[in-house]
């Protein structure tokens, strides 16, 4: 994705996400740019260390990218890439499902340090 702001969520969202579903975005920024992700809602079935359903939002365009966070039972929480990419991935087990999850990312600019 490279458009300047947008829209992610669960597939049917905010009814209940289906079973075994795996969803993957690559959000890119213009050189000199970060991404910005908000989480702004998630209802997603809890196990230790979000291990059965989860959003995990990690640095760069693969899934070896650093971990940026797993989130599956948060409040509203915001992100930020080091570099110009973001990946995410929504994943959902056979078990419980909840309403998902809805987040929106945009661009934010590099700001320049100050030399001393």
């Amino acid at each position: 994705m490279t458009d300047s702001r947008g829209t992610l969520q669960s597939p049917g969202y905010p009814k209940s996400y289906p079973k075994n579903t795996i969803c993957v975005w690559v959000i890119t920024a213009p050189r000199g740019e970060h991404v910005r992700l908000l989480i702004k809602a998630i209802d997603l079935e809890y196990c230790t260390l979000c291990y059965c359903d989860y959003v995990e939002v990690r640095e760069g365009p693969s899934s070896n990218g650093q971990l940026i966070g797993r989130f599956c039972n948060s409040k509203r929480t915001t992100v930020y890439s080091e570099g110009r990419q973001m990946w995410v991935k929504f994943r959902s087990d056979r078990a419980y499902h909840g309403k998902g999850f809805s987040a929106s990312f945009s661009r934010i600019k590099l700001r320049k340090s100050k030399s001393m």
